[in-house]
Formats: structure tokens, C-alpha cells, sequence
């Protein structure tokens, strides 16, 4: 097939949904206008690691929930979230 016919496909033209995750990790980052970078280094994690905890696609660890939840100055609630929402706190904080 060559690329004139591959946009001619018919599954090209129906609307596709797509779901998004985006996690209290991300929006209060975002809120209070911290760099990825900055935070990445912060909790001393590289920057595809702290995406991916913000999107969903790794479980975060219990030791850089903690980190985050004093650098974002949310007082144990980010830790609450993690608790009782996201399925890697398999442990007890």
C-alpha cells in the first residue's frame, strides 16, 4: 500500500476517544507552577520517571510520594490520595 491509499482508509475518518489519566501529582505540580525538571530533581528521580507517575503508567514509590507530599506542602493529603486511590500503595506508609 502505498501512502496515497493509507490515507484513504476508512478507519481514518471515524472520531477515536481517547482517556487520559492526570493525577493529583500532576495537577498540583502544575498549580503551583514547578518545573518538571526542578521537581524530577528534587525527589532525586529522573524526569521520564516522574511523568510516568503522573500519568499513571508506573506505580509510584511510597518513599517519592512522601518527597512530593512535602515539596508540594500538601500536609499528608497527596498521601491520603496515594492511599487510598493508587493501586501501588500495597504498603503502609
Amino acid at each position: 500500500m502505498n501512502k496515497k491509499e493509507s490515507v484513504l482508509d476508512n478507519e481514518l475518518y471515524t472520531e477515536v476517544i481517547i482517556k487520559k489519566i492526570v493525577t493529583p501529582y500532576k495537577r498540583i505540580r502544575d498549580r503551583l507552577g514547578i518545573p518538571p525538571s526542578i521537581v524530577a530533581e528534587k525527589l532525586n528521580i529522573s524526569l521520564p520517571s516522574l511523568y510516568s507517575y503522573e500519568n499513571k503508567n508506573r506505580p509510584i514509590p511510597k518513599d517519592v510520594v512522601r518527597a512530593m507530599d512535602k515539596l508540594y506542602g500538601c500536609q499528608g493529603r497527596l498521601i491520603d490520595y496515594w492511599i487510598n486511590n493508587d493501586p501501588s500503595s500495597t504498603y503502609t506508609i
